[in-house]
């Protein structure tokens, strides 16, 4: 297996996020005996930059741009536009075979169903195996299907992902987290103290895009409700946004509930770990979800999480083992696991414990890494007859 290559094909190359972190991680955690990972997008961006500052290496194939638009705004389009872009679509695979033909993989990685339509038809027509590595929710059925199909294997960070796909070629792989950021926050504690020992306040925080589908507008909601009941807590959102109305909107009802010194919006941060370490306890308000890199920061960090009930959620937290679970869009139930969060602390020391032992056994970046390179063999025609993709989940525990 040594010096195999595989190909990280991303479509939004210009995006903060849990995405850009995950490629991250898999450069940075790249091993010299196993597949080395390059990197190939339709634009320069913050992608582009962060894989280069770990050295990796990155081909740029530009895209037209009619393909240069995101945000749901292809989806949303007139009938002659969409059709516009289907060719445009197929017009850039054959655009990426040249390059792939240039600088031949021995397999090709996408982690989003975007990327896969960019790639999926050059990658079949020059018999290269490609790899779909679902982390969110499925939004299209077909092109989802499509994207399905394009793939040799589709692999899913949860169970719960896997609904309507053909079992034969599809498997679970949970997300890796490299927990070098959250050891070094909690080696950094004075004398090794429950950082809440030292903090005027109980603070909630929250981290990720403030949109509509993520429930940021929820949570305010219960903030308001359980601090008639606790008064003395706090909340910190932190995340940006491409949606300017909802943003403020938010802060309209944060300053007409006269919330404003108890709320406080912190923007984007490229590594949320330490606004979490500021905290005391985590708030997941998502409606839709997949295994967030934050709930998982906050777990390695040994921060009890309150998350509803959405996407890979139940399965991050143990079904409710590691952290509380609640109804998405619901603030009158949030608010009460708020409240039960926040009055009892032998209730957060007890899932504090539980968090941060279950992430270390279930999404180590060591076992992610194993797991991956086994999946990247199967379908590269190197792995045991009798190790079938559908086992993968095991690997990574």
């Amino acid at each position: 297996m040594t010096g195999r290559r595989y190909l990280i094909f991303d479509a939004y190359y210009d995006a903060d996020g849990d995405n850009l972190r995950h490629i991250r991680s898999l450069f940075a955690n790249a091993r010299c005996d196993g597949w080395r990972p390059e990197l190939m997008c339709p634009g320069e961006g913050r992608l582009t930059q962060a894989v280069e500052q770990e050295d990796g290496d990155v081909t740029v194939v530009p895209q037209h741009g009619r393909l240069d638009r995101y945000g749901g705004t292809v989806l949303s389009s007139g009938p002659i536009d969409r059709v516009a872009v289907v060719a445009t679509l197929i017009s850039y695979n054959f655009r990426i075979l040249r390059a792939l033909k240039a600088n031949r993989p021995d397999a090709i990685l996408c982690l989003n169903v975007r990327s896969m339509l960019m790639i999926g038809l050059a990658a079949r027509l020059l018999r290269i195996p490609a790899m779909l590595y679902i982390k969110s929710p499925r939004r299209n059925p077909m092109l989802d299907r499509i994207a399905g199909a394009l793939a040799r294997r589709v692999l899913f960070a949860a169970d719960a992902m896997m609904n309507g796909m053909r079992r034969s070629k599809f498997g679970r792989l949970p997300i890796g987290y490299d927990l070098a950021d959250a050891e070094a926050a909690v080696a950094a504690r004075p004398g090794g103290r429950d950082p809440e020992d030292d903090r005027e306040h109980l603070t909630f925080v929250c981290c990720g895009w403030l949109l509509p589908v993520n429930g940021i507008h929820v949570l305010v909601d219960a903030f308001e409700r359980t601090i008639h009941h606790v008064s003395d807590i706090r909340l910190s959102i932190v995340g940006d946004s491409d949606d300017a109305d909802y943003v403020q909107e938010l802060r309209n009802v944060v300053e007409w509930q006269r919330l404003g010194a108890s709320i406080a919006f912190h923007g984007w941060q490229d590594n949320p770990v330490a606004r979490i370490e500021e905290a005391d306890i985590f708030v997941q308000p998502a409606f839709e979800g997949g295994h967030a890199y934050p709930v998982i920061a906050a777990m390695a960090l040994g921060k009890p999480v309150i998350s509803t009930v959405a996407g890979g959620a139940p399965e991050l937290l143990g079904q409710g083992e590691y952290g509380m679970l609640v109804p998405a869009n619901d603030s009158v139930l949030l608010s009460e696991a708020m409240y039960r969060m926040a009055a009892d602390r032998a209730i957060r020391a007890d899932f504090s414990a539980a968090a941060a032992t279950a992430v270390r056994e279930n999404h180590s970046i060591e076992g992610h890494m194993n797991a991956l390179e086994k999946a990247l063999d199967s379908i590269a025609g190197t792995a045991p007859a009798s190790s079938p993709v559908g086992e993968l989940g095991a690997t990574a525990h």
